[in-house]
């Protein structure tokens, strides 16, 4: 079977970057509802069959959420398909909500927050070779 490489939903687009690296980039101005969330999450689950992948999600800087989006376990749900997971928080206030999030929800991978992409990228490079 062959999986997309690249999947538009309401809130995001994924895709399969030559790397190996699953990008989950957050459309600009648009507001993370519990619905638009978890179709990403199944586009996300649905891209990884062929085992688990390096995610860099990439937060717009006008991204806003209703609370349930923040106090949900995501983590948990993508667990078996995400080998480490970079989160791209381009404004301060968007990287403290990630600082947050991530203090009350422990992914049992890898997960660390960056100002950019290229960084993110590096840090994710060494979990792409496996």
């Amino acid at each position: 079977m062959v999986l997309a490489k690249k999947v538009v939903t309401r809130l995001a687009s994924l895709e399969l970057l030559p790397e190996g690296v699953l990008c989950i980039r957050f459309h600009s101005g648009m507001d993370l509802d519990m619905a638009g969330v978890n179709e990403v999450i199944e586009q996300r689950v649905k891209m990884a069959q062929e085992g688990p992948l390096p995610v860099m999600v990439v937060l717009s800087a006008t991204t806003s959420s209703e609370v349930r989006v923040n106090i949900t376990d995501f983590p948990q749900q993508v667990k078996d398909c995400t080998l480490a997971e970079a989160t791209v928080a381009p404004a301060e206030y968007v990287k403290r909500l990630a600082d947050l999030y991530y203090g009350h929800h422990h992914p049992a991978f890898p997960s660390a927050i960056f100002d950019s992409e290229e960084e993110a990228l590096v840090w994710l490079h060494g979990f792409a070779a496996h």
